[in-house]
């Protein structure tokens, strides 16, 4: 198996394949996660419209009421 020095250390193929895997899959999640933290968002915005407190919406989301200013600031 081949082997690729780095930091004076070597690496396996397989670990490096795998650490290449991994970073792959955690690049994927972190997509994910914009997506569904933008919707989220988009939802909060929306129940502070309709008349939800920052309060409110804090106590339901575990968030501080700062980032829920923060979301209505667009922030």
């Amino acid at each position: 198996m081949a082997q690729v020095r780095y930091n004076q250390n070597m690496i396996s193929e397989k670990h490096a394949v795998l650490i290449a895997e991994f970073a792959e899959k955690a690049a994927e999640l972190n997509a994910e996660l914009a997506d569904v933290a933008k919707s989220r968002n988009k939802l909060i915005r929306h129940m502070l419209r309709l008349g939800a407190t920052p309060s409110e919406l804090s106590h339901v989301t575990g968030m501080s009421r700062m980032r829920i200013y923060q979301i209505k600031d667009g922030k």
